[in-house]
């Protein structure tokens, strides 16, 4: 018997071959004994030959099993050649993927000699920014600005997923999930794209970023990035010296909380009052810095959202 995999549809959009497939024809007549366990080519077609005539099951998967397992019953009669056409792999885990570039005319979409930035890495989170805690919740672009979430788990519920770095503002993004004829573009300094892992399905988003101004004279960019972090309940430190304590993926957030940003006090404005080890800022009575002039408040988002906010 014969089997290769052929062009055709199955009714379903149809995403490439599968690399290397592994098979198994196993013989109903024999109590299901194996009769041939193997491997495709890198095209994702297979031969099976000297087959005998009879019943068989016919199953395979994916090396990583990034896919559901399949399978099909065949009979072989008259030591006829059978030829299986296309034969389908559903897609299990939800794939994102896509550039984070330098958005030189900041309008975000990846226009024709915009550069990829590489290192740049993306987080899936829950809604309470905590980190996923299933399948692949990290993912750092290539020296191309290209990143790939291969295995997102499907869980069918509102995440997060977030491009921050100290080094870049946001411009803008660039969507188009599977069901979508065209892109979407939306213009805007934030960090954080609300995303709907389902199985099978998956997405593309361009992530525009522009380095801040670091003199604050040309008029476009900001000139720093701020401070971005979260509020989080500390329900189990594992650090025993607090100073060293950092919140867990597991921990919730706390929203509503207020965040005040405030300026340093230098050393000998007040008379008296001690200063740090290099005799630069004072220090408050609890020997943390005094505070000085409030310069920005901000407040953590709602539990229902990412709990990050920027103080400029």
């Amino acid at each position: 018997m014969t089997i290769v995999r052929i062009s055709g549809n199955t009714g379903t959009k149809v995403g490439g071959p599968i690399v290397s497939p592994w098979l198994s024809l196993v013989d109903l007549g024999a109590g299901d004994a194996a009769v041939w366990v193997g491997r495709g080519a890198a095209d994702g077609t297979f031969d099976i030959s000297g087959v005998p005539d009879g019943n068989y099951t016919l199953t395979w998967w994916d090396e990583p099993q990034d896919y559901n397992l399949n399978m099909v019953n065949v009979t072989v009669s008259d030591g006829e050649t059978v030829t299986m056409g296309q034969l389908p792999l559903n897609g299990w885990w939800t794939e994102y993927d896509g550039y984070v570039f330098a958005d030189a005319n900041r309008n975000g979409v990846k226009d024709s000699g915009e550069s990829g930035v590489p290192n740049f890495t993306l987080t899936l989170r829950h809604r309470e920014n905590n980190l996923y805690d299933r399948g692949q919740a990290t993912a750092t672009t290539d020296a191309n600005g290209h990143y790939y979430f291969e295995s997102g788990y499907p869980i069918g519920e509102w995440i997060v997923m977030e491009a921050y770095n100290d080094s870049f503002y946001t411009t803008g993004v660039t969507y188009q999930a599977d069901n979508q004829p065209t892109p979407t573009t939306v213009k805007g300094a934030g960090v954080d794209v609300s995303v709907l892992p389902i199985i099978g399905l998956s997405g593309r988003i361009d992530w525009g970023v522009h380095a801040y101004d670091p003199t604050g004279a040309n008029g476009v960019d900001p000139r720093n990035g701020g401070i971005v972090g979260s509020v989080s309940y500390d329900t189990t430190r594992n650090e025993l010296d607090p100073q060293y304590a950092a919140s867990e993926d597991w921990q919730p957030s706390v929203s509503g909380v207020p965040v005040e940003l405030h300026a340093t006090v230098d050393c000998g404005t007040h008379a008296g009052t001690p200063c740090d080890a290099n005799d630069k800022y004072e220090l408050a009575p609890d020997g943390s810095y005094a505070p000085g002039l409030l310069l920005n408040t901000s407040y953590v988002r709602r539990n229902d959202e990412s709990p990050k906010r920027m103080l400029r």
